[in-house]
């Protein structure tokens, strides 16, 4: 079974690549195969520590819904509710999809709402 982590990223120290790697550890901990947008975002050069290079950021949009037709599952990150990439994108995606949604700290399904 394939999950992609979902959360904010803009505003946060590192882009949050440590909650998100953190939370690939606990799904793979599980026997996911976890697809990390800050992995993939590591995997073509970028730097959480520099400045976005101009156009990133909708490629690497564009590459995570790829990637999100391709999972079976979504977890989500706290503090996803103001990011414009999940609020906007991925969530209702994976909505449409009829994906499980859980949540990326416990690893828990989330109910609907």
């Amino acid at each position: 079974m394939r999950i992609y982590i979902a959360g904010p990223m803009r505003g946060h120290p590192l882009y949050n690549f440590p909650a998100f790697d953190a939370a690939a550890r606990r799904f793979e901990a599980l026997g996911w195969e976890v697809v990390n947008p800050a992995q993939m975002d590591r995997d073509i050069g970028f730097d959480p520590t520099g400045p976005v290079p101009e156009g990133f950021t909708e490629e690497a949009l564009e590459r995570d819904i790829r990637e999100l037709r391709t999972c079976h599952a979504i977890a989500l990150l706290p503090g996803g509710e103001p990011s414009e990439g999940v609020q906007e994108h991925e969530l209702p995606l994976a909505l449409a999809l009829g994906l499980p949604i859980f949540d990326a700290i416990s690893c828990c399904p989330m109910l609907p709402t």
